[in-house]
């Protein structure tokens, strides 16, 4: 399944769950966690996904940059203990997408999509940019006022739709 559309900056945006169609340089990691526990061995919506708050772009689904010498499946763990103060069982990667922000090949940004299960929840870590985390209904609503652009645009009902045709 691929996907073709604009971020809220009018960025092209192209998605895809084939893993024949993923490009290996992702420099950003992207992380849906739910407590649910067969929710990353086997397809199928989880009834409750994990969002941060970030402190200027709202809540949002965990993820971030992958470091100098680190994979990006080391990069979602990593990011998600930092902003969740989770740490990960069962985690795949399920999708990719790029953001197309000017006219050159290099400068897109490739993005992998990772899902996961909640092994443990500990206290947010200090000296994040986030400031809290909670589990959130997988249903929500994702126009709204308080989210970040991510769940504000057209990305995430594609990701929550491509859980939704999975389910057994």
């Amino acid at each position: 399944m691929d996907f073709y559309c604009h971020d809220k900056k009018g960025y092209l945006i192209y998605l895809t769950f084939n893993p024949e169609k993923f490009l290996p340089d992702a420099k950003h990691v992207l992380v849906f966690a739910s407590p649910d526990t067969t929710a990353a061995r086997s397809p199928g919506t989880p009834s409750q996904l994990v969002l941060t708050r970030h402190r200027r772009r709202g809540w949002e689904v965990p993820g971030g940059k992958v470091e100098p010498g680190e994979t990006p499946e080391a990069a979602a763990r990593r990011e998600m203990y930092e902003e969740t103060g989770i740490k990960l069982k069962n985690l795949k990667w399920i999708g990719q997408y790029t953001i197309s922000p000017g006219k050159h090949a290099a400068d897109v940004i490739v993005k992998n999509i990772y899902r996961g299960n909640i092994d443990e929840w500990s206290s947010l870590p200090e000296g994040f940019e986030t400031i809290e985390s909670r589990l959130f209904p997988f249903t929500l609503q994702p126009f709204k006022k308080g989210y970040s652009d991510f769940i504000q645009d057209n990305l995430f009902p594609l990701v929550r739709n491509y859980f939704q045709q999975k389910a057994p």
